[in-house]
Order: C-alpha cells, then structure tokens, then sequence
C-alpha cells in the first residue's frame, strides 16, 4: 500500500475504505488513509464522499479516529469542493456550533473547513464562535481561521486578539497582524512563500498566511501577491484555483487601475 500509494496507483482503494470501517488500529488508520490521500485527484470525489459518510453515519467511534479522518479529508482535492465545508460543519458543529465534540475533533474540522471553499459570513461565525473554546488548540485554529474574513474585518479581531490571555493565541494574533499591517514583515513572508515549495498540499498549509497577506493595509505587498498568484503554475485542484480567485478578488483594490484613483483600499475589496 505504502509503494502504491506513492505511484498513484488505485488498486487498494476498496481495500482502504473497507479496513477503515474495520476500526483499525493507529498504524493501519494512517495508512490508509495516506494511501487514499496520494492517489490522483479524479479519485478523490470518491474517496471524500465515502469519508464523510463514514463520519455522518458513526462508524467511527473514537475521536482520534474521527480527527484523523477530517484532516485527511482537508488535504484533498475534489473536484465537487464547493459542498465539503458545509457538510463537516454539520458533521462537526451542527447547524447552530453548539454540538459537543472532542476538541480534536473541532480542531481537524475547522482546519478541514479552511482548506475549502465557504461563504465569509459561515467561515466567520465558526471562527469567532470557536476562538473562545476552552481548548488553546482549537482557538490557534479559529485564528488560523480568522485570516479568511474581509480585510478590514482581520485587522479588528486580530487588534483585539493580541490582548487576548491566552499568550500563545496572542501571539499568533500578533504574527498574522504584522503581515496586514508592516510592509517588510508582508514582503519578507511573501518572498518566503515564493522560494517554498509550489505543491498543492503546501499552498493548502501556507492558506492561513496568503489570507492574511491580502488583508495588508500596503499596495505593494498586495500587488505582489496578485502576482504570485497570477504567476503560479496551473492546478487541477477546483479547490486551488477557488482560493486563488479569492485572494486576487481581495487583492483586485492594488491593481494598476485601481491605484490610479486611491492608495486606500476601497470597499469593493470588502465582498470577497
């Protein structure tokens, strides 16, 4: 499985679900579903639905199980990406985010959700809900989270974040807000992005601070972004491509047209 996953080669798909529905032990968990997770991405539809009705129907009882489930769920690329947000905050939170899971379990499900296409307003109310939760993991993550609002709406929560009592969630406020507000901390982190590595699993994991760049109050680091994103080579992840018209809509108010009239960032930059 290991040597096949590695090939892309989908011979051991059906044997991966079914050992997964077996309750499997920590070793076997992990390989399955890193042998589901490298296979070609016409497979992963498949893959996701088959996982997320695993997690519908309870077939999981173990939150390490459940947890591990929805990570590797947000390392994937369905081509039908627009509903996997909303089916695991229903799984995860139910309709009014009030559901009590394991804090694992809310932890993988709002990073799953950020790795997918979602309504602001939705991806908002998860992430202030859950920035208060009890757990100092799950609210780095509904920070992590937080990045994907409107501009001007970043910059608010993470002013008031920086104070919060949680040193570590301060702190993480405060290393995302200098990529908003200090023209050398955003270039640095850009040029950063830029000499990374250009795969889809590692745009996926840097979606946190490429949000938080096009939130910057400075018109060269959002022209730069625009850039990088304009220049970025082709995917074939429907859910790449989303986030990277997203970024460029929250970016559009630095374009050579739009820093004819102002240096501001204008209001049609708040719709993204």
């Amino acid at each position: 499985m290991t040597l096949y996953g590695r090939c892309g080669r989908t011979h051991f798909q059906r044997s991966a679900m079914a050992a997964l529905k077996e309750l499997p032990d920590l070793r076997i968990l992990k390989k399955s579903l890193t042998y589901l997770s490298q296979l070609p991405y016409k497979t992963h539809d498949e893959s996701v639905g088959d996982l997320l009705s695993m997690l519908e129907d309870d077939q999981l009882p173990f939150p390490y199980q459940t947890a591990m489930v929805l990570e590797t769920i947000g390392t994937m690329h369905p081509k039908d990406a627009a509903t996997i947000a909303s089916r695991i905050r229903t799984f995860a939170f139910g309709s009014n985010l009030r559901r009590k899971r394991h804090w694992l379990v809310v932890q993988k499900a709002i990073e799953a959700i950020a790795a997918f296409p979602y309504h602001p307003k939705y991806v908002e109310s998860i992430a202030v809900y859950f920035v208060q939760h009890e757990h100092p993991l799950v609210r780095r993550a509904a920070c992590a989270l937080l990045m994907r609002d409107i501009g001007k709406n970043v910059r608010k929560k993470l002013d008031n974040l920086i104070y919060d009592a949680d040193h570590a969630l301060s702190r993480l406020a405060l290393y995302f807000r200098r990529f908003t507000i200090e023209l050398q901390a955003g270039a640095d982190e850009l040029n950063r992005i830029r000499k990374s590595n250009q795969s889809d699993f590692v745009f996926t994991r840097q979606l946190p601070q490429l949000y938080a760049l096009s939130a910057t109050t400075h018109e060269k680091v959002a022209s730069a972004l625009t850039e990088y994103i304009q220049k970025r080579s082709l995917t074939r992840s429907t859910k790449i491509r989303w986030h990277q018209q997203a970024l460029l809509a929250a970016t559009g108010w630095a374009s050579e047209d739009g820093a004819k009239t102002s240096k501001q960032e204008p209001s049609g930059a708040e719709s993204t």
